[in-house]
């Protein structure tokens, strides 16, 4: 075979395995699916500035915790994260209430870790497939409430790659 036919192959030959190992680029996804939203279920508040802490577990804390009556729950989230592990930042952002209520923050706990506040500057975790974030919040009240009122929380909570 000429020398240049076998440089010809040859570069053909380095072009291909360089072309074999290249690393694929797969786009990373993390998918979150409300299963139960955040709910303080029954409160008798009594006056205005009244403190209520919905844990990420479902349980009630805070200064007027004595005045829970029932029905809490925290809010949940299924997790898939398709490019685990990696670093994820969780965000629980434009927060407004109605009905009575100030948020002073969001709690979060991801895969059953002890709560943080996730007030726009972030939980760092490490990402995992299949898991489960948790939503909690801590409020005072700015009306009194009595038995039959409302009030609501609405959020965005997002999940971005560090």
């Amino acid at each position: 075979m000429p020398i240049l036919e076998r440089s010809l192959l040859s570069r053909i030959l380095l072009y291909v395995c360089v072309l074999l190992t290249m690393p694929a680029y797969v786009t990373a996804e993390v998918t979150l699916t409300r299963t139960t939203s955040p709910s303080f279920g029954i409160i008798l508040s009594g006056n205005s500035g009244r403190e209520f802490v919905l844990n990420t577990d479902g349980s009630i804390g805070g200064s007027s915790a004595a005045d829970y009556v029932s029905g809490a729950t925290a809010g949940v989230f299924s997790v898939v994260d398709t490019a685990s592990p990696n670093t994820l930042a969780i965000l629980v952002d434009r927060i407004s209430a109605t009905g009575g209520l100030t948020v002073v923050e969001a709690l979060c706990s991801y895969n059953g870790a002890l709560q943080q506040a996730c007030d726009g500057s972030g939980i760092s975790v490490n990402s995992i497939a299949n898991t489960t974030l948790r939503v909690g919040l801590h409020v005072i009240t700015t009306t009194a409430h009595g038995g039959g009122d409302t009030a609501s929380v609405s959020m965005d909570v997002s999940v971005a790659y560090l």
